[in-house]
């Protein structure tokens, strides 16, 4: 599957019911939605991020699964690590999957945010290499280009 050109994607948490389900028409639009869904509610794990998401969703059309990253941010006390995230990945279908990021607050200074793209990059390379047959999207949060661009040259 390569989409070409801008490529609206419909996104929704999945513990709501589908938008899908009820339209039909929107059934084969490219779908998001997020593994921070389950941390916000872990008992989703078992009951919607298995390897029926999309026929769970109504979906016929793509599916990317974003790690939850920004979630995560926003309840450290999960203690969802790079393994959980993978350990979903693996019995789920879906055309993308986006890489466990962690986005900077405004709060960090610049050590903390190098050390947070690090720690991204380090999870895509993880993933990657677990999932050659998947594609996985990097995300990786700067606050200027040159920033990210020092930690790879």
């Amino acid at each position: 599957m390569y989409l070409t050109g801008p490529t609206v994607w419909l996104g929704q948490s999945v513990d709501t019911s589908s938008i899908c389900s009820v339209h039909s028409e929107l059934s084969r639009m490219p779908f998001l939605t997020s593994l921070g869904c389950a941390i916000r509610k872990p008992s989703l794990k078992r009951t919607h991020f298995t390897s029926d998401l999309k026929a769970k969703l109504g979906l016929a059309g793509p599916l990317m699964v974003d790690s939850g990253g920004f979630a995560l941010m926003m309840n450290p006390r999960s203690g969802w690590t790079t393994r959980d995230v993978s350990n979903l990945i693996k019995n789920m279908s879906a055309e993308v999957f986006v890489s466990l990021d962690h986005p900077p607050s405004k709060r960090d200074t610049a050590s903390e945010r190098r050390r947070k793209i690090d720690l991204s990059v380090r999870n895509y390379r993880v993933l990657l290499e677990r999932f050659p047959s998947k594609i996985i999207m990097p995300v990786i949060h700067g606050r200027s280009i040159l920033e990210l661009i020092d930690r790879f040259i």
